[in-house]
């Protein structure tokens, strides 16, 4: 069964690229942190799909982001948060990129991460328009 993690925050619009720089290349811009890190331990990633979204909150200077850990079981999420989050060196990493994107973040934004179970007979895949799975 596959699991997602999401979690979603606001952030100003004047401060897409600058926070989607971080999210991309790390807080100082040198692929020590963000997905650039992560493209290049793949040892350490156990999902096997990520993607973040971002969406104009309409009426407002904000946007919304989200972002989604796709995993292709429950020992695979599991085994990410038993190893890659309890390394005392990733969790330093991730301390300090948290520092950087927490500040562009609107007050009140709260980045909490949800584990969603996909419901089996649920998930159809279409690729150049034709049905290539069904669960």
């Amino acid at each position: 069964m596959k699991i997602i993690e999401t979690a979603t925050w606001r952030i100003m619009q004047e401060n897409h690229d600058e926070f989607a720089e971080i999210a991309i290349h790390g807080p100082n811009g040198d692929d020590a942190t963000g997905l650039a890190w992560q493209a290049a331990h793949p040892e350490a990633i156990y999902y096997s799909k990520t993607r973040n979204f971002c969406r104009k909150i309409e009426g407002t200077n904000e946007e919304e982001w989200i972002f989604i850990d796709e995993y292709d079981s429950l020992d695979d999420y599991e085994k990410s948060h038993e190893t890659l989050y309890s390394d005392p060196a990733y969790e330093e990493m991730k301390r300090e990129g948290y520092k950087h994107t927490m500040s562009l973040m609107v007050p009140g934004s709260n980045p909490e991460h949800l584990v969603w179970e996909e419901v089996p007979g649920t998930n159809m895949e279409f690729k150049e328009h034709k049905l290539t799975h069904w669960s």
